[in-house]
């Protein structure tokens, strides 16, 4: 596919949908275009992936500033004309982090590090230091915006009260009666200071705040992309259990509704939830190959079930990705497909799937080799149980594969091309 230029605003002015109160818009920073290149992939790092609910389109971003989107067309996903803006700046800002899309296909979630307002622009020397040498609460606001595409008319909103960048973002499932819920994983800071997690849950519908869980601590040394995934506990809104895994010894169990955090001990950054209320999968640290532990949550308490606990210096081996996949098109969940990082490997990367069910709960059923990186892999899967996708290497490709192959013996996925190169310098011949 040959490049193309195109012209886009620096920063985008995105309208929200009519409502009876409309949320806060996005709005126009530098009305004059900015000259990118369309190279027909990602031409930075893919940090989040996810499937539309009937696996027709594949939405991918990252460190490119850019949603795109494949369609599924005779067998193969193919680039698609469709893609999503955010608001964008030089370096860093407007790169993504996190995708969610909710279970009707209807809200695409978009966070990561948002331009905010004071900052140097494009036709700009240098860099802009605040007031003080510090950012203030609305440019911290400005930074911490998730946006919602409504991916029926392509307009959107923006999610404001997150104060730092987003990592992290899981829709609720669907469920009669109850608005679509959203639950983010964002940095809470404070002046210059990154100080702690701050763990929100959204009415998507009315782009407000339902709750909020702040006080845990951040190590930004240790800091992975959060594992996050939400069940539901009860009919109201704020009924919701969300696990949140951020590679600090433990994952949480938040219950909103009944304002509690319940803590258990497990040396994972991923985390699921299984179809039986309270039942949640993190991938610990392991010998060889990440164990598999399921926990149950009930009445305040997390109480370990089953699954490998192997602990020790010689543990070093841990899922940095992980997702529910099913063996039966439409079945429930009985596999579990992990990226296993082996640091004593020179940072290798093996895609493995786990079983879920029977006697052999933990076992290794598929095991390859994906690729030597130290970036944190992402992954999705089609909620069928036909695909599965991965991202993460250096040359930005996208990997799909069918899970079937997987546990057929057959490995070749298709490649989506990335550019591994980043574009520095563009001029017209």
């Amino acid at each position: 596919m040959p490049l193309r230029v195109v012209f886009v605003l620096a920063l985008l002015a995105l309208a929200a949908p009519a409502a009876a109160q409309p949320p806060a818009r996005l709005q126009k920073v530098d009305k004059a275009p900015v000259l990118r290149v369309e190279a027909g992939g990602p031409t930075a790092a893919v940090t989040a992936l996810a499937f539309s609910p009937d696996g027709q389109r594949l939405y991918a971003a990252g460190l490119d500033k850019v949603v795109r989107t494949w369609d599924f067309d005779q067998g193969q996903y193919r680039l698609g004309r469709t893609s999503y803006r955010v608001p964008l700046g030089p370096a860093l800002n407007g790169a993504v982090n996190a995708l969610a899309l909710s279970p009707d296909g209807k809200w695409l979630a978009v966070g990561g590090m948002s331009v905010y307002r004071g900052q140097f622009g494009f036709r700009e020397f240098g860099y802009a230091i605040p007031t003080e040498g510090k950012m203030d609460d609305e440019m911290l606001e400005d930074q911490g915006r998730i946006y919602l595409f409504d991916t029926d008319d392509g307009s959107a909103r923006e999610l404001r009260g997150h104060r730092g960048q987003v990592f992290a973002l899981a829709f609720a499932p669907k469920r009669a009666g109850k608005p679509p819920l959203l639950a983010s994983v964002a940095v809470q800071a404070s002046g210059k200071s990154e100080v702690g997690i701050d763990l929100r849950l959204w009415n998507v519908e009315e782009a407000a705040s339902l709750a909020q869980q702040r006080g845990l601590s951040l190590d930004m040394r240790k800091l992975v992309r959060p594992g996050l995934a939400v069940e539901h506990t009860g009919d109201a809104p704020r009924a919701v259990r969300v696990a949140v895994a951020l590679n600090d010894g433990a994952f949480r169990a938040w219950e909103p509704d009944r304002e509690r955090l319940v803590p258990a001990q497990s040396d994972t950054a991923t985390a699921a939830f299984l179809p039986e209320e309270g039942s949640v999968l993190t991938a610990p640290r392991g010998e060889h190959t990440p164990s598999l532990e399921l926990w149950r949550v009930s009445d305040g308490k997390a109480s370990w079930v089953q699954g490998a606990r192997a602990r020790g210096n010689n543990s070093t081996a841990y899922a940095t990705a992980l997702a529910l996949v099913s063996s039966r098109p439409g079945g429930p969940p009985d596999y579990v497909a992990v990226v296993a990082r082996l640091p004593r490997r020179d940072d290798e990367r093996r895609l493995q799937l786990f079983k879920l069910t029977g006697d052999d709960f933990g076992a290794v059923k598929a095991d390859l080799f994906l690729w030597n990186d130290s970036k944190q892999p992402v992954l999705a899967t089609t909620a069928q149980g036909e695909y599965l996708a991965v991202a993460g290497n250096r040359d930005h490709e996208i990997l799909v594969y069918r899970i079937k192959d997987l546990l057929d013996g057959r490995a070749e996925p298709q490649r989506l091309r990335g550019i591994g190169t980043t574009f520095r310098r563009v001029a017209f011949a």
